[in-house]
């Protein structure tokens, strides 16, 4: 993930944003009927980084599936004019919600290379950059968080620190439903550190906050956020 975005892996929020807890009510809607069109750069991935982007897409479907009917569905494009690019840039990143422009819309998940080992190619990140790309935030920025971890300040470099701010605006919406620390949408507990040390620690003991590439399933309060926000019953 990396700095230069909001929070590490989001685009399109301006830089006046970015040293506000506020989210631009702007920068994202939802993809009409849970459809949302893609395509994958031909000729960039292997047949297994392939498969592990299909599955992190089928992880969403099946998760949230609901009484034998889709909520979300990821359709290959084929005429559609707003669709998801999903490309090997650097690293892993998206916009949130489905942006109000014609054309690809960008999910960077970049892949191994002879020069880098970092990778983004794995299920669990590949689901999380695609909950951005349906409209979902990061857990901990909730406004709430301060009641559920820690986020010790002095093992982030200043310059980073923005991506800790708590959200204030509504359009970040909880939607009523409780913190949870094991939503494929939560930091690392390490996130962001210039030191190797904590940089977010849960209130409550035994919880482990590991990253996306470590989590395969979302957790049921993920499914119940997205099946609300799309309106799945």
């Amino acid at each position: 993930m990396l700095g230069e975005f909001f929070e590490g892996d989001i685009a399109g929020v301006n830089e006046d944003i970015k040293g506000l807890a506020q989210i631009p009510t702007y920068s994202y809607g939802k993809w009409p009927n849970g459809i949302v069109p893609y395509i994958i750069d031909s000729g960039t991935y292997n047949s297994e980084q392939t498969a592990t982007i299909l599955s992190g897409m089928r992880l969403i479907e099946d998760q949230t599936r609901i009484n034998g009917k889709d909520c979300i569905r990821f359709v290959p494009r084929s005429s559609e004019s707003t669709y998801l690019r999903i490309y090997n840039g650097q690293g892993c990143w998206s916009y949130v919600g489905k942006q109000n422009k014609a054309g690809a819309q960008l999910v960077s998940l970049q892949k191994p290379s002879s020069t880098s080992s970092s990778s983004c190619v794995w299920k669990g990140i590949v689901a999380h950059e695609l909950l951005h790309a349906l409209g979902f935030w990061h857990e901990q920025s909730r406004i709430d968080r301060d009641n559920y971890v820690k986020i010790n300040w002095q093992n982030i470099a200043s310059s980073q620190q923005h991506n800790f701010n708590k959200y204030t605006s509504s359009s970040a919406d909880t939607m009523g439903f409780p913190y949870d620390y094991y939503s494929i949408m939560h930091y690392e507990w390490n996130a962001f550190s210039t030191n190797g040390q904590a940089t977010v620690v849960p209130l409550q003991s035994g919880v482990n906050l590991v990253n996306a590439s470590k989590k395969d399933s979302l957790t049921s309060i993920d499914i119940a956020e997205i099946r609300k926000y799309y309106g799945c019953s």
